[in-house]
């Protein structure tokens, strides 16, 4: 499954806000005055009880454990796995996250959040929601440990998050940017309402431009998918 840790950067949202045009304008009039908060969502399906809650430091064990297990299968398509090679290097991660969430006004351009995907109480993965409050645009992101794959799930979640955006939060539009090849996470968009409004070729993530990251870098090829008010 594809996504900053995250497979969506938040210049590919910017390129799915211009090639829209004169949406762009509506999403730039928007003004946010508060952080976000999530809400849990807990419910059923097929069976399984599904929980989405934002994640906390006492997962970065069995979160690590999850992507130490699969990091072949999970490094085709995100390139963060490649930062998390040890127990400490996920533990750093989800304090700065902390940190950052900690700090947050609604005066920021850009608030983040990450929420565990629990399955009858076993975490199974994450999911992400990048909000960009001026333009009132958030993205979202997934994974999910392949023994959960195929059953919904991801879809179930990511069709709370985006009702989430639109309806609680209140953004103007959603978007998932998924890499060409990724067919999965793009059938798990289709699902879930999402329409293919673009695409970019070679996409290199804002940190491998400044020079920052340059031992992660991947260039690919994105599909942008959007939903709207």
């Amino acid at each position: 499954m594809g996504f900053w840790r995250v497979v969506l950067g938040i210049g590919v949202g910017v390129g799915v806000v211009r090639a829209l045009g004169s949406v762009k304008n509506a999403f730039a009039t928007q003004h946010v005055s508060r952080r976000f908060e999530f809400v849990s969502m807990e419910s059923e399906k097929r069976g399984r009880l599904i929980k989405l809650r934002e994640v906390c430091l006492k997962d970065a064990k069995r979160l690590f454990e999850i992507i130490d297990t699969e990091r072949q299968r999970l490094s085709e398509y995100l390139v963060w796995v490649r930062k998390i090679r040890t127990l400490n290097d996920e533990v750093e991660f989800l304090q700065h996250y902390q940190k950052q969430r900690t700090n947050e006004t609604g005066c920021q351009k850009i608030q983040k959040l990450i929420v565990v995907i629990e399955v009858d109480g076993e975490i199974a993965g994450t999911c992400s929601l990048t909000i960009e409050t001026t333009r009132r645009i958030s993205h979202i992101g997934y994974w999910i440990k392949s023994a959960f794959e195929g059953k919904g799930i991801v879809s179930h979640c990511t069709r709370y998050l985006k009702d989430f955006s639109l309806n609680r939060l209140c953004m103007v539009g959603v978007c998932v940017s998924i890499e060409k090849q990724n067919k999965k996470s793009r059938r798990v968009a289709e699902r879930c309402g999402f329409s293919e409004v673009g695409s970019i070729e070679k996409w290199i993530s804002p940190s491998c431009r400044r020079g920052t990251d340059f031992a992660n870098c991947k260039d690919a090829d994105l599909v942008s998918y959007a939903a709207f008010r």
